[in-house]
């Protein structure tokens, strides 16, 4: 029935006459392709948090992450001065022009997802400076705009609040819902490979349930007194024995003749676990 509608409408319809996409109807489809799901979303707030230089990094569920994730830090915060543009498309503090990305040094540089994060779903943004004598609680548009701005007390760092992601697509948040655990393990696993890679950082990861209460899924010692870096870290996701059936990698690098014909990165550094 759906197919013949369709035919019938291109039969009808005026095709064939170009048109120019209102900006508000390209922000909604280029946004959903920057955004692909939690674990997406997830991942573009923990590698803002690291950019921060946050050494403690909590991500905050709410069933799952499909009411509410939130990923909260230690970092630097966002400048007074940043404030308004935080969230705008193309807005970065990365990156001023094109020949910048071959000094980059950060994970995220292109200045979308927070966008992208406040058209699709609900934004909302607490942050503080060690210059700021209270901390402000940001609320954004659709457009990524800031609607409103409050202060509120917090210690220095930044908590990025994502709710109710996909809610102006009614059929993209079904879907969420319905897979709602296959999300949370994939969100889950993201974690943890932040949490072992960046070993010297902290990571906690809670789920809460309506049915079932507080859950802590993932929990890391990170930098804090005691810490025994990536070791650490694995034996924390993963178990002791899990640590034991591990070999470890050591450092290498090209042979001397292969550096000169190395284009780009002439040395590397492999360190870990097999």
């Amino acid at each position: 029935m759906e197919l013949a509608q369709f035919a019938k409408r291109q039969r009808t319809d005026d095709g064939g006459r170009v048109q120019r996409i209102s900006a508000q109807t390209v922000q909604r489809i280029c946004s959903d392709q920057v955004i692909i799901d939690l674990q997406s979303a997830l991942k573009e707030l923990i590698e803002n948090a690291l950019d921060a230089g946050a050494s403690k990094i909590d991500v905050r569920l709410k069933e799952h992450g499909v009411e509410l994730l939130e990923v909260a830090d230690n970092g630097k915060g966002i400048p007074v001065e940043s404030r308004n543009g935080v969230a705008l498309r193309h807005h970065t503090s990365k990156l001023e022009e094109f020949d910048d990305l071959q000094r980059l040094r950060s994970f995220g540089f292109r200045g979308e997802a927070l966008n992208s994060l406040a058209t699709l779903a609900t934004l909302s943004i607490s942050t503080r400076t060690k210059d700021d004598a209270t901390g402000a609680l940001l609320t954004f548009g659709a457009d990524g705009s800031v609607a409103k701005s409050a202060p509120v007390a917090r210690d220095v760092g930044t908590a990025v609040s994502v709710a109710q992601l996909f809610g102006p697509f009614p059929v993209r948040r079904r879907e969420l819902q319905r897979n709602a655990t296959n999300e949370f393990r994939k969100m889950l696993a993201t974690t943890q490979t932040y949490a072992i890679i960046c070993d010297s950082v902290r990571f906690t990861c809670v789920n809460q349930l309506a049915k079932g209460g507080r859950q802590v899924a993932l929990q890391t010692e990170g930098g804090r007194a005691g810490g025994g870096g990536m070791r650490a870290a694995i034996a924390s996701i993963f178990g002791a024995k899990q640590l034991s059936e591990l070999q470890p990698v050591a450092s290498t690098s090209l042979p001397a003749e292969a550096e000169a014909e190395a284009a780009v990165a002439p040395r590397f550094e492999v360190e870990g676990f097999i």
